[in-house]
């Protein structure tokens, strides 16, 4: 599959002026977040035309978040398959962690990663054998996966921030297991300094509400040129 080239921004220091007032809302969460670790219970969503610098906002916030410790995995959604490139962010910065937490990370992203595959298998019909009666849902896999990364995030460093540039180029599966693995983590581990924010299209809320009954798990932003 040919990949698509990023958007190029535009190379003007001053453009992000006009943004500031969103930077320092992130910036105050990261740092209630740094000082009292919890999950940021709404993923945010920050959209706009095509020259709004989207992509430029968002590695303004990747420094923000590195900058008071925290470490970032950046997705692109257009880029290819979602959750493969997810899991092997969640890999790369297990780095700094202890040597049993990433065996067991290891071997977590490993039957998270076959399961995957079984299931793009089984969506194009060609299994060779029925479905096992109790299959973990997609969105549990993803909580679990990511809560690991929160209780070794919050042990090694601030915490961990989910940044997911072109979202409105996510399929419709993954923006559901995204949306639904946060609801659960809010109720079952809302003391996980994790936080996810994404930029996207103009149209990026009509093809994430189409996609996700639970719109108010999101909470969205239009970015203007």
């Amino acid at each position: 599959m040919t990949q698509r080239r990023p958007h190029a921004p535009r190379h003007d220091a001053d453009h992000l002026t006009s943004r500031e007032r969103e930077l320092e809302n992130i910036e105050r969460t990261l740092v209630f977040m740094s000082d009292d670790p919890g999950l940021e219970g709404r993923i945010k969503v920050f959209e706009g035309a095509r020259d709004a610098d989207k992509t430029m906002f968002l590695r303004a916030v990747q420094k923000l978040a590195e900058e008071r410790n925290f470490s970032t995995i950046w997705e692109s959604a257009g880029d290819g398959v979602f959750l493969d490139f997810l899991l092997r962010e969640c890999g790369r910065i297990s780095g700094t962690w202890a040597e049993s937490a990433r065996q067991k990370f290891s071997d977590l992203l490993e039957r998270t990663s076959k399961s995957f595959c079984d299931r793009d298998v089984e969506a194009a019909g060609i299994a060779e054998s029925p479905a096992p009666r109790f299959r973990v849902s997609l969105s549990r896999q993803l909580q679990e996966v990511m809560s690991f990364v929160g209780e070794q995030e919050r042990v090694v460093n601030s915490g961990a921030i989910l940044l997911i540039d072109d979202v409105q180029d996510a399929d419709a599966e993954t923006l559901r297991a995204l949306s639904y693995a946060w609801q659960q983590m809010q109720s079952e581990s809302p003391d996980l300094p994790l936080m996810t924010i994404c930029a996207g299209s103009a149209n990026a809320q009509d093809i994430i509400t189409d996609a996700v009954s639970i719109g108010e798990r999101f909470e969205y932003t239009y970015l203007g040129n």
